[in-house]
């Protein structure tokens, strides 16, 4: 099971081994950074916590299924002058209930660079809390395993929104050629974003499940 499956709000219940008793933290995910995940500061009956090590937790999606992990570190980290935390070292033990993340139409122009020639010109086809896919021109060629930077504006005149992240796939969409990537490193604006654009299609929209 893929931790970044599960979407910003999520409720992380953490168990702490203390003098032989099991004590449950509870924090909440806040998005996906590189190969792990950042989450709000646990708590044990509102008690802050900070530094632990080697220890599991569970969560339970909207469908009421419960997914364990282990986890090697969670560590405070600053990211846009807001503190979270770090987990790191994560590993799946129940993986059944498999649920993909869901994507998002978004339809919004921007520009991808991927460190050679210039910008392209391309479309956000779609987003989710793992994923962007975007269409461009024919001639604007990106090749799996590229490291693209992704810039584009939610509205005229509001700021400018950067997505790193890496080609995994690509596909056609009528005449034009798309990819479809994995971020990382997201910023809290970015993810600001993509729960507007889920809770635009959670109250009367539709998605679909992420390939």
């Amino acid at each position: 099971m893929d931790i970044t499956d599960f979407s910003t709000g999520t409720e992380i219940t953490i168990y702490i081994p203390i003098m032989d008793k099991m004590i449950p933290a509870v924090c909440s995910v806040v998005g996906p950074r590189g190969e792990g995940i950042m989450v709000t500061q646990p708590r044990y009956k509102g008690v802050p916590l900070n530094e632990m090590h080697d220890f599991s937790f569970s969560i339970h999606d909207k469908d009421f299924n419960r997914y364990n992990f282990k986890c090697s570190l969670i560590q405070p980290i600053a990211q846009l002058n807001n503190r979270f935390y770090y987990m790191e070292g994560l590993q799946g033990i129940d993986t059944k209930n498999y649920r993909k993340a869901k994507r998002y139409p978004v339809g919004i122009l921007g520009t991808a660079y991927a460190g050679k020639g210039r910008d392209a010109q391309v479309v956000i086809y779609d987003i989710s809390m793992r994923g962007i896919s975007f269409a461009m021109e024919r001639e604007a060629v990106f090749r799996i395993g590229d490291d693209v930077t992704i810039t584009f504006q939610e509205k005229e005149r509001s700021r400018h929104l950067v997505i790193q992240a890496q080609i995994v796939r690509k596909f056609s969409l009528d005449d034009y050629e798309a990819v479809g990537c994995r971020m990382h490193d997201i910023g809290t604006d970015v993810m600001a974003f993509i729960k507007r654009v889920k809770d635009r299609y959670t109250n009367g929209g539709e998605s679909e499940d992420q390939e």
